[in-house]
């Protein structure tokens, strides 16, 4: 009864053992190299379990590079299974949190970095367990084992791409949300300067009004200074939030969760001076970029997949290498044409399993082959547009900053002079206007700062690290 039962329980158990004691019995006999019988048995016996040796993987060596095409004048180099500069105990600096610290830490967290570090891990074990296998005797009984190494080994380096690319993410990720928190506290600053002198104008307007001793300042000059008040203390709340968001977005990418609380000792957005060329920023963008990588490795797995598929005459339904190098499971981003403007991507189709005679499959794999290939086309295109619509934004942001640091000075100087001028008391509805104007002026100097600064980031995500920025502090990383 117990033995029944365990057979019913574990009947792949009771399969392996079967076929095990059969394959030993046939090699005993010397039939299992020569014998047609023994072929003939070994195709039943071990085909179904074929899928698992066919897991795509990594490079035969082991090493982190991948080509992405043969016109690459230099290669990625994707992150390592562990990641670079990796803290070993938490510093002190979570209290006063720099951008160089905040990158490192956010990369050794990330749930997203740990999740494709273990997926490259899985594609260098299963490439290391099919190299193993086709060092055997079934190397012989599979013909299609030398296709499935080679799709193990772009599977490998698909991995890997995408391991690489998704760093530059989360370092972008971190930057923005690190220097919306300091741009936030620069927008605090000015919102509050402007709220202390308009309520200084208004005790001073109230008291005036009261004694009705200037015909000049009346009822409808308290009204006025109110709704600027309104307006300043909107701006203030605006600013406040923005600064939680940011920090709880900060946190976020830094997987510290609700407990570790942090400091950001900045107080002022850098403005850092750069030259870039726009063709390098498309050169870095098409050679670089993980997702290019992915859409050749597509074409490289369905190249050979033609070729495993040709190798096998005598089968009607053939499994494929797409549920081990499965590069259409990646998420591409949809198009869009709600306000910016976003073209479509184009994902490949690769099925877990082909039909037909050995010419049908053939067929359907070239044609499967074929659409990689326009993948591949899009995405190129799609990252070439992505990295001329970065530069293009930093220059916009270049050319803005121009703008209004000259405001921006202009309005400092002209409430300093008003305030001196008047001796810090209310005497027209003009030094209201002008209060208002020159506060403006430095905001939209400190949005044009941190603008810039995403733009930055921007390219050099878009150049997936052709480009560094080099933020204050920051050491590589």
């Amino acid at each position: 009864m117990v033995k029944n039962s365990y057979l019913i329980a574990n009947p792949v158990h009771h399969y392996l053992t079967k076929r095990n004691d059969f394959i030993q019995r046939l090699s005993k006999w010397n039939l299992l190299r020569w014998s047609r019988f023994s072929f003939l048995a070994s195709v039943v016996w071990m085909n179904p379990l074929s899928i698992h040796a066919q897991q795509p993987t990594l490079s035969k060596n082991g090493s982190s590079g991948f080509a992405i095409s043969s016109q690459i004048s230099q290669q990625p180099t994707p992150e390592s299974v562990q990641p670079k500069n990796s803290i070993s105990k938490q510093e002190d600096s979570l209290d006063k949190l720099s951008i160089d610290y905040a990158i490192r830490l956010g990369k050794q967290n990330s749930p997203i970095l740990k999740a494709l570090r273990a997926s490259v891990q899985s594609a260098q074990n299963s490439l290391t367990a099919i190299e193993r296998t086709n060092r055997t005797l079934l190397n012989s009984l599979s013909p299609d084992l030398p296709f499935r190494q080679e799709q193990a080994r772009k599977g490998l380096q698909a991995a890997e791409a995408e391991l690489f690319q998704a760093g530059h993410d989360v370092t972008y990720n971190i930057v923005r949300t690190y220097y919306a928190a300091v741009y936030a506290k620069q927008q605090l600053k000015v919102a509050d300067d402007l709220l202390v002198q308009l309520k200084i104008y208004q005790e001073f307007v109230e008291k005036i009004v009261k004694s009705g001793t200037d015909r000049k300042i009346d009822k409808k000059t308290e009204d006025t200074l109110i709704q600027y008040l309104a307006e300043a203390e909107s701006k203030r709340n605006q600013a406040y939030f923005g600064l939680l968001r940011a920090i709880a977005g900060l946190q976020h990418e830094l997987n510290l969760g609700g407990e570790n609380k942090i400091s950001i000792p900045d107080q002022d957005l850098p403005l850092l001076r750069a030259k870039i060329d726009q063709k390098v920023v498309v050169e870095h963008a098409l050679t670089r970029r993980g997702e290019i990588a992915l859409a050749q490795s597509g074409v490289d797995v369905l190249n050979y997949e033609t070729l495993a598929q040709g190798s096998i005459k005598l089968r009607l339904r053939l499994p494929t290498a797409a549920s081990v190098a499965d590069i259409h499971s990646r998420t591409v981003p949809s198009g869009s044409r709600d306000g910016e403007y976003r073209p479509d991507a184009l994902v490949p189709d690769y099925p877990s399993f082909l039909i037909g005679t050995k010419s049908e499959r053939v067929a359907r794999s070239v044609v499967l082959s074929e659409r990689a290939g326009a993948v591949l086309e899009k995405t190129r295109e799609l990252v070439r547009l992505e990295a001329l619509n970065a530069y293009y934004r930093w220059q916009e942001s270049v050319a803005n900053i121009e703008i209004w640091k000259k405001a921006a000075n202009a309005g400092r100087d002209l409430t300093k002079r008003i305030r001196d001028e008047s001796e810090n008391k209310f005497a027209s509805e003009s030094q209201l206007t002008a209060e208002g104007l020159a506060a403006q002026s430095i905001a939209k100097y400190n949005e044009a700062l941190y603008q810039h600064l995403l733009e930055l980031a921007a390219l050099e995500r878009a150049t997936a690290g052709g480009l560094i920025v080099n933020y204050p502090g920051r050491q590589s990383d």
